[in-house]
């Protein structure tokens, strides 16, 4: 797959996070990085909770929202990527992925134009079938 790494809550410090619905682990994949310069706008990774978290509705509208905006693997450096939309739309109500299995998050941007960007996030469970689609518009630009 490619690197693995521990997301945790953004400033927090200790083995446990004081909020588990947000407690997660990534793996990235090698070729689609941030800042990278590359020609298309994408980011993606296999993702699944900590321990025996359910991935539910709440966790799949969160984790949809989990990635560095597409529009950074088309930048040599951070540019602002504000939300100024985000809509999710859940395949299902109720999952029907396993406790500790990956599912994979991709994210692409599709158009950039006048300072804005629409990105595209699908969220797909092991078996391939889709979870959830999202669309988020950003302010984007320097």
């Amino acid at each position: 797959m490619g690197s693995r790494v521990l997301v945790t809550a953004a400033g927090y410090q200790g083995d446990v996070l004081p909020f588990v619905s947000v407690a997660r682990e990534l793996v990235s994949r090698g070729q689609v990085v941030p800042f990278a310069g590359a020609e298309e706008a994408w980011v993606a990774a296999w993702l699944r909770p900590l321990g025996d978290e359910p991935i539910d509705a709440a966790w799949l509208v969160t984790m949809c929202d989990l990635l560095p905006p597409a529009v950074f693997s088309r930048t040599t450096s951070p540019v602002k990527a504000a939300s100024i939309e985000y809509v999710v739309h859940l395949v299902t109500g109720e999952s029907s992925v396993p406790a500790g299995e990956y599912v994979y998050l991709s994210c692409r941007s599709p158009l950039a134009n006048e300072g804005f960007a629409v990105e595209d996030a699908t969220m797909w469970a092991p078996d391939g079938s889709v979870l959830a689609v999202a669309r988020q518009t950003r302010l984007a630009g320097a």
